[in-house]
């Protein structure tokens, strides 16, 4: 039988990986608000199998040094090590995680997933004296996110709009937005257009 020819190039095909939000702008200026990608980090949902949940932060604060966080809890700070963010009653989100060799304790306790390639990071942060991130994230979700209610250290699961998101208080004004990676462009849009619009008032306040 002869052969048919495709006319496809033959060989191995070689992918490359490619960061959330690669070939977009880094970062996105409006006013006096900044939008920037995070840095691609590793991440692992840890899911605590029935029981207590002391033996679990033991061996968490054992392998990353916090233990399971608090409702609305997030531990540790980026660039200073692992950081794990309350998800729900017995789920947390490990960012920055270490090897799979470092969470061999919490196998009877937890299961461990990897997530490193689920999410996409977006930082909002303020550079001006009239920038409000959480006046801009409050047209696009019902979270209270004002200092008061959400001071630094707080995270909470809810809508970007119609986006599932994590968002977390990294410090006084500045947020991490955590999204599906496939939904990214879709949130940095989303993102964008709160930032305009927060410019087109402080403009029209003569600000």
């Amino acid at each position: 039988m002869a052969e048919i020819s495709t006319g496809l190039p033959t060989g191995e095909i070689t992918l490359a990986p490619r960061a959330p939000l690669e070939g977009r702008a880094r970062e996105i200026i409006c006013g006096d608000l900044v939008l920037e990608a995070g840095a691609p980090d590793a991440m692992a949902l840890i899911v605590a199998k029935p029981g207590p949940r002391a033996p679990l932060s033991l061996a968490l604060k054992a392998a990353l040094g916090h233990g399971w966080p608090e409702q609305g809890e997030a531990l540790g700070l980026p660039g200073e090590g692992a950081r794990i963010l309350w998800r729900g009653a017995r789920e947390a989100l490990v960012i920055g995680a270490p090897p799979p060799a470092a969470f061999a304790a919490l196998a009877p306790l937890a299961h461990v997933i990897d997530m490193s390639d689920a999410f996409a990071a977006l930082i909002l942060r303020e550079h001006g004296r009239d920038g409000d991130t959480a006046d801009a994230l409050a047209r696009l979700t019902p979270l209270d996110l004002r200092l008061k209610a959400f001071p630094p250290g707080r995270t909470a699961r809810g809508l970007l709009h119609r986006i599932p998101a994590q968002i977390t208080r990294l410090g006084a004004t500045a947020f991490e937005i955590l999204v599906p990676r496939s939904m990214a462009a879709s949130a940095e849009s989303e993102l964008r257009g709160a930032m305009e619009r927060c410019a087109a008032r402080n403009a029209a306040r003569g600000g």
